[in-house]
């Protein structure tokens, strides 16, 4: 009488083992996808701002190469990492610019990596669990970013996520003044010189530690702040607004323009037109409130900080975008080097709306997963489709 339970117990532990693996080995497709695109689509030819590094080339070839030209503005951004990378890369490769779409595929490896260890010990690491996480991978490894993927200049916005999603990771960990918050302030200023969005690291991060820490916030906020208030006063010394103003502030009818760019901007990660990523935005905006809100009713605020301040980041990201560029038209709204910002608010409330039908029962919450799920899959076949028709003609043309 004792075989029949024995033998359910053992399918479901053999599920559980080997559904493991098969899991692992979905989640390593993207990646590797992301790796057979470059291969297949990425071409070794010098391209718009990249021409602006070539002289920082020479410079270096000849010994003249200064700090100061490390430090300097390219348009509003100071990318002294980027540069330090690009310049080895180039040093070692001959300037193969191939060798940066792959050093940018490393680096949003080593993120995913350090997204998924947030999520690992939140969540556990069980089939179940590891099941809900496999739609995050994919999403996060949308070919909807071929404009970065493609074009190896972008390592600066790979670099500053990772900084940002590592200061992040090292707050989690951080106990007070210790090493993890000295890491944690490393990667944020790894983020603050590697695009210029990545000064929105220091909010993010200082909204995260509010949130995650019921007690003892000060021990982390105040050499956090201060140290983000410092990176601020660098950045900016010297700064010089760019000549050909894009902003909001050259714009006509400012209000409903930004609007509509801001919204386009959200749902760009999910659709290729902006009349459908405008409608993505809105529903987006009110899917992403919804696990928010369970949050707080739940008081989980500190269980999702990481999420939560993913989202704020990403949210910030969208609103410097329509700030800076607005002028440029909605187009640019949609641009694909803007979506591996943006992506990160789809992704953060999909993390939070996977936890949410296990938190207690009722219908609305499996409800509000499957929407956000369907989202994320919305942008995951959009990607795949954009993402080839552009290596596909990029191709071609070179």
């Amino acid at each position: 009488m004792s075989s029949k339970p024995t033998t359910i117990e053992s399918a479901e532990e053999a599920l559980g083992r080997y559904g493991v693996y098969i899991v692992a080995a979905l989640a390593l497709l993207p990646p590797l996808l992301v790796a057979a695109y470059i291969v297949f689509f990425g071409v070794n030819v010098v391209n718009t701002d990249q021409w602006e590094f070539v002289p920082l080339l020479d410079r270096m070839y000849n010994g003249t190469l200064t700090a100061g030209d490390i430090f300097a503005q390219h348009n509003e951004h100071r990318i002294v990492f980027p540069r330090l990378i690009m310049l080895g890369l180039a040093y070692l490769t001959h300037y193969n610019v191939t060798a940066e779409m792959f050093c940018s595929w490393l680096i949003t490896l080593g993120t995913a990596a350090l997204i998924f260890d947030m999520y690992r010990r939140r969540s556990g690491a069980s089939f179940k669990s590891l099941l809900l996480f496999l739609p995050a991978v994919w999403l996060f490894f949308s070919l909807r970013q071929f404009d970065n993927i493609l074009w190896g200049w972008q390592i600066q916005v790979y670099l500053g996520i990772f900084g940002l999603v590592a200061s992040l990771y090292m707050l989690d960990r951080a106990v007070g003044p210790d090493a993890w918050l000295a890491g944690a302030i490393l990667a944020g200023v790894l983020a603050s010189f590697s695009f210029v969005n990545g000064l929105l690291a220091w909010p993010s991060g200082l909204l995260f530690i509010a949130l995650s820490r019921p007690t003892g916030r000060l021990k982390l906020i105040v050499p956090f702040a201060l140290a983000g208030l410092i990176s601020f006063i660098v950045y900016f010394l010297g700064w010089v607004y760019p000549p050909n103003p894009q902003s909001i502030l050259y714009t006509p009818n400012p209000i409903g323009n930004a609007a509509q760019f801001f919204l386009i901007n959200v749902g760009s990660p999910l659709a290729l037109e902006k009349g459908y990523a405008l409608a993505a935005g809105i529903v987006l905006l009110c899917l992403a409130a919804v696990p928010v809100l369970f949050a707080i009713k739940d008081k989980t605020l500190g269980e999702n900080a990481p999420w939560l301040a993913l989202m704020a980041f990403s949210l910030l990201c969208s609103g410097a975008i329509t700030f800076g560029r607005v002028r440029l038209g909605l187009d640019e709204a949609l641009a694909s080097r803007y979506t591996s910002f943006t992506l990160l608010l789809v992704l953060s409330a999909y993390i939070m709306a996977a936890g949410l039908p296990g938190k207690r029962e009722g219908r609305v919450r499996p409800i509000v997963y499957g929407m956000v799920l369907s989202m994320v899959f919305l942008g995951i076949v959009s990607g795949l489709i954009g993402g080839i028709h552009f290596g596909q003609k990029l191709h071609d043309t070179e």
